[in-house]
């Protein structure tokens, strides 16, 4: 893991983006039903390419992915490295987006989790929110940040990402048990992205996006002048 704050991991991807639009996603081309398989399938054929993209290829490598059965509600999860001793940072996607999604409901829960993937990678991982250092893991203004840039920056995300993240024909397979019961504990280093809601409304993350960039810019210019070494939040 690096020691980036969380405006220096953004504005590493805001200013690696600029020119770039993305048209079209190739897996979402295709109008042909995908098999259960193929969906299982689907989250490791995309994950270097979106890295590429949209982390800096910062997360070949550092992040694992894999299928299992979560708790109730929770359809997708992200594990800090040393989590139940996985030495990599882990995304966990539930069963039942392979079973009962579409492919774009498995490429927005990817996408979402790379986005706590990349943070934690970048910043390591951090359980007291609004610190200012290190990702805690839930929807602060950082993670709606990347995620706006990210869905600028390629069209076919802004309506996926946007939506929200539990599908309605989803949310009715609850009562067929596929996933462990909610016992309303929260694990430390876990994400938790069962009824993710924005929190914020657009005018702060465009001002926390300006300000990281501004901040940020003006942190490089010190460091390539010898003048400082320390965090933005320093």
């Amino acid at each position: 893991s690096l020691t980036l704050s969380p405006e220096e991991a953004y504005t590493l991807v805001h200013q690696a983006l600029q020119g770039h639009v993305r048209a079209r996603i190739s897996c979402l081309d295709s109008r042909r039903m995908m098999t259960t398989r193929e969906k299982e399938e689907l989250p490791f054929k995309v994950f270097n390419e979106i890295d590429r993209e949209y982390f800096r290829a910062t997360l070949k490598g550092n992040v694992s992915i894999c299928w299992s059965r979560l708790r109730k509600g929770v359809y997708a999860q992200t594990k800090r490295a040393d989590v139940e001793g996985n030495p990599r940072i882990q995304i966990d996607l539930s069963p039942m987006l392979g079973e009962y999604g579409h492919r774009s409901d498995i490429l927005a829960a990817l996408v979402h989790q790379m986005i706590h993937a990349y943070y934690l990678q970048c910043c390591r991982h951090n359980d007291k929110e609004n610190s200012g250092t290190g990702h805690v893991l839930g929807h602060g203004l950082a993670f709606l940040a990347l995620r706006k840039c990210i869905i600028e920056h390629c069209w076919p995300l802004q309506e996926i990402l946007s939506r929200p993240l539990l599908a309605p024909y989803l949310a009715g397979r609850r009562r067929l048990g596929h996933s462990n019961v909610d016992d309303g504990k929260r694990s430390p280093g876990v994400s938790y992205c069962a009824h993710f809601k924005d929190r914020y409304n657009t005018v702060d993350v465009q001002d926390w996006r300006n300000t990281a960039v501004a901040k940020t810019g003006s942190l490089q210019d010190l460091r390539k002048a010898g003048g400082t070494s320390q965090s933005v939040n320093d």
